[in-house]
């Protein structure tokens, strides 16, 4: 993982770079500065999956970014949450051929350089696909078991925070 994760950081480091960036800036205002939610997120996804932190601490620094702020970066929806944020529609339809999901990606356009799609196989898991901003570790998706992914932003009272596993690391 933490070569891997290094490897995409090197290719990656513009993206990656924008995508933190863009973060810190979007999430000043509700969260200050990310390194503390990054300290929470490291001690709950070390616990359970080590070797998903120790990735993104590999892109972090192959992109020579702070991997605390990634950590936080990884932990966005959780992290802006507290504040009215609309963003991408899914819809599902369940056919005689099959299921069919479609999605949208209309959240900032400021992101769009940020956008990359990975293809990977970890070792003793299916391969899966996955379309997300660079530096986080997956978003939308789908993987060879016919498992697919898509995420909005519907919210309920008891989001927020990071006491638990990010979504976009689960």
């Amino acid at each position: 993982p933490v070569d891997r994760g290094r490897g995409f950081g090197r290719a990656h480091a513009g993206a990656v770079a924008t995508t933190v960036e863009f973060y810190r800036r979007l999430l000043w205002e509700t969260a200050g500065d990310l390194a503390p939610h990054g300290a929470r997120v490291a001690a709950v996804v070390g616990a359970r999956w080590p070797e998903l932190l120790d990735e993104l601490e590999g892109i972090a620094a192959g992109a020579r970014q702070d991997p605390l702020e990634l950590l936080a970066v990884n932990a966005r929806t959780e992290l802006l949450s507290p504040i009215a944020v609309t963003e991408c529609s899914a819809i599902g339809r369940l056919g005689r051929d099959g299921v069919t999901l479609a999605q949208n990606w209309d959240w900032h356009p400021d992101l769009a350089r940020a956008r990359v799609v990975v293809t990977t196989s970890p070792p003793g898991h299916p391969w899966f696909v996955t379309m997300t901003e660079a530096g986080m570790l997956a978003k939308v998706g789908l993987n060879e078991r016919g498992v697919a992914c898509t995420l909005n932003f519907l919210t309920c009272s008891v989001d927020g925070g990071v006491e638990g596993v990010p979504i976009h690391m689960l």
